[in-house]
């Protein structure tokens, strides 16, 4: 755009401006005069000047006060250069040095990394870039500056849940979003090694330590991940089945002792306590019924062999 006026005229031009803009302005005054109130006059060769105003309705160039005339016109001619706001926002701070004003049609490249390591279990994972409200999921974006542009980094946050078992199969170690739910688990009991093991004792699952939100006493529970967390499974030895195998059979044992004892006292005879054919033969001696050698042959014959 192009305007001339003459000096000492308040000049004002109707611009209209692009919101986001700002204007470079551009003043040449060619050769001129001025009378100043007092009477004095001033001569000046032809120069150039640039400022910058900010967007308004209404652009106001400039007023000579003071001047009570000219002797020359004076021709200033206004070139406007339009220029667009870029804003950056990256919490991560890659790019935001490319916020400010930018020439039209000015290419710009922004980029930010795909993943930033906080820690060893805290990231942020690249998401997507918003672009005046639209979305695209590369991390490099290139953008034509034909208009205000508004350029805003979404990242999510990842923590590291490590699931922890000195028994058994852990299951749910993992990266996960902040807030999302994650499954962990273990096998709920484990035999005991060598002879307790035989007779039926167990490791068994007894809870989680360290578990915020979940069942901390299942061996399989979700839990959500707010913040990096650490899962320790808890196990306690349980002798209940074989303590209850083992004194059955020492039950069992101590009755086979008992009807072998039985067996083989029934099968002895009687100390202290002749048999009836004895008696009867001892009785028939002593009434002089029998010999001496009679008796002692059929005492031989009826005591066992």
């Amino acid at each position: 755009m192009e305007s001339k006026a003459k000096a000492g005229v308040a000049s004002i031009f109707d611009v209209a401006l692009r919101e986001g803009s700002l204007p470079a302005v551009k003043a040449t005054s060619e050769q001129a005069g001025y009378q100043y109130p007092d009477g004095s006059s001033i001569q000046h060769a032809p120069y150039d000047y640039s400022y910058y105003y900010y967007p308004s309705l209404y652009y106001y160039p400039y007023n000579y006060q003071g001047y009570s005339g000219s002797t020359t016109e004076d021709s200033h001619t206004f070139s406007y250069s339009p220029e667009y706001r870029l804003m950056v926002e990256n919490r991560f701070g890659q790019s935001i040095d490319q916020s400010g004003w930018k020439n039209k049609d000015e290419v710009v490249t922004l980029g930010t990394p795909v993943k930033i390591e906080k820690s060893n279990v805290e990231r942020s994972i690249f998401k997507a870039w918003n672009i005046d409200g639209s979305e695209t999921a590369s991390n490099t974006v290139t953008l034509t500056m034909d208009k205000a542009h508004t350029a805003k980094t979404i990242y999510q946050n990842q923590y590291y849940l490590e699931v922890k078992s000195e028994l058994g199969y852990p299951q749910g170690s993992g990266w996960y979003d902040e807030g999302s739910a994650a499954t962990v688990s273990v096998s709920p009991e484990f035999s005991l090694s060598g002879i307790w093991g035989s007779l039926g004792a167990r490791n068994v699952f007894e809870r989680w330590s360290g578990m915020v939100g979940g069942d901390p006493l299942s061996p399989i529970t979700k839990v959500t991940v707010s913040a990096p967390m650490t899962l320790v499974a808890v196990w306690r030895q349980d002798y209940s089945a074989a303590n209850t195998l083992l004194a059955i059979l020492i039950v069992a044992i101590l009755i086979l002792i008992a009807l072998a004892f039985i067996a083989f006292m029934r099968g002895l005879p009687r100390l202290g306590k002749k048999s009836p054919a004895l008696e009867t033969l001892s009785l028939r001696y002593s009434k002089g019924e029998i010999t001496r050698e009679e008796y002692l042959n059929m005492k031989k014959d009826l005591e066992p062999h």
